[in-house]
């Protein structure tokens, strides 16, 4: 049988801290942040690049974040039957919200508000902060 997945096991300071658990579970979300950093030079540093080429520097980040999203999935599937539920409401949710906040400020800058968007690192830093609010959310109803 699979030994159950702990959330204390990827958490820092919980007593429970697995670094090399950790760090399998975000090396994926490294790379797509060190790929997006080296898409965001291309894209400055070669601007005629054609509309082809830009597309597929500026995508390109897109695989890793898919391939920790992979990951992240299997971990949950490894929680035990309430974390996985819980662990699957707080994903929901924060996908939710950041789709909400996207939305919101594209329909804000067809107006002529002027916002700047959050782009792909900015969605992802949204995510992650709701994945932070829906999962203290959750702990203090269960408690």
């Amino acid at each position: 049988m699979d030994k159950i997945n702990t959330l204390e096991s990827v958490t820092p300071l919980s007593g429970q801290y697995s670094c090399r658990k950790d760090l399998r579970l975000s090396k994926w979300v490294l790379v797509a942040a060190l790929t997006h950093l080296l898409a965001t030079y291309l894209y400055r540093s070669y601007p005629d690049i054609g509309t082809s080429g830009l597309m597929t520097i500026r995508l390109t980040p897109l695989i890793p974040f898919g391939l920790w999203l992979r990951d992240l999935a299997r971990f949950i599937r490894g929680l035990d039957e309430l974390q996985y539920h819980l662990q699957l409401k707080v994903w929901l949710f924060a996908a939710m919200v950041t789709v909400e906040w996207g939305t919101t400020v594209n329909v804000l800058n067809e107006i002529g508000a002027k916002l700047d968007p959050v782009g792909l690192a900015g969605a992802l830093c949204l995510m992650v902060f709701f994945w932070g609010v829906g999962t203290v959310i959750s702990v203090r109803r269960y408690r």
